[in-house]
This record gives structure tokens, sequence and C-alpha cells, in this order.
């Protein structure tokens, strides 16, 4: 069986969440308050993996989003 990497989990869940703004504020919002994630690990993240999905997942605003957000930390 094959398991997600965090950046393609990460991915899946917010394109499957109906429920988030697709702006920088309300994306850094749902990361820190909604599902409590820990910001601090998305420097470890790789950011092209990020931007693959970009090109192929829906929600491009929100997946855009996030490759700032992660190339702020």
């Amino acid at each position: 069986f094959a398991i997600a990497s965090p950046e393609k989990a990460l991915c899946d869940l917010l394109v499957a969440d109906i429920h988030i703004s697709d702006t920088l504020i309300g994306l850094q919002r749902y990361l820190e308050e909604d599902i409590r994630f820990d910001t601090d690990m998305l420097r470890d993240f790789n950011v092209s993996v990020v931007k693959e999905l970009l090109t192929v997942g829906r929600k491009k605003k929100i997946l855009s989003n996030l490759v700032k957000i992660i190339e702020k930390s």
C-alpha cells in the first residue's frame, strides 16, 4: 500500500473541504485555527510537490496560496 506524503495529504484535505476560504488570510486561519495544523512543519515541506499538484488539481487558488504560505515559512 502507498502512504501519501505530508504535502499530498494536506493538499487532499484542502481540496476535499468545502469550507475553506480561497484567500491567503482565510487559508492561514483555516490551517492554524480550524485544523490546528502546526505551521512550523511547513518549513520541511517540499514546495515542488504542491506546485505539481497545483497544475493538475482543483481549487488552484487555495493551492497557490498554500505555496505562498510554504515559501514564506
